[in-house]
């Protein structure tokens, strides 16, 4: 059996495996899309909403499933790859 730290390294490698894979030719740039997606919820809630702020509320909604549902896996992982996609997106800004 994996140890603790190795899963969590273990989960860390699927997520990112979500960002890198061919997600960018169906969706096209990670940065672009996101900021596309801010600029259509922006203009629907009448507020500035940022790419890093779309993330975050992606992945509050797959912690919302969690909570709502039985485990699956599937919700960890693309919570942490949201996560992480804002962390670059904020990093990028600063």
């Amino acid at each position: 059996m994996a140890s603790f730290n190795e899963m969590v390294l273990d989960s860390l490698r699927q997520a990112g495996l979500l960002v890198s894979g061919d997600r960018e030719e169906t969706h096209g740039s990670i940065p672009e899309n996101y900021e596309r997606i801010a600029r259509l919820w922006s203009s629907h809630l009448g507020k500035e909403v940022s790419p890093a702020d779309v993330c975050i509320m992606q992945a509050l909604l797959k912690i919302g499933r969690m909570q709502g549902g039985c485990y699956n896996a599937d919700d960890f992982l693309d919570a942490q790859s949201y996560l992480a996609m804002a962390h670059a997106l904020c990093e990028t800004r600063a």
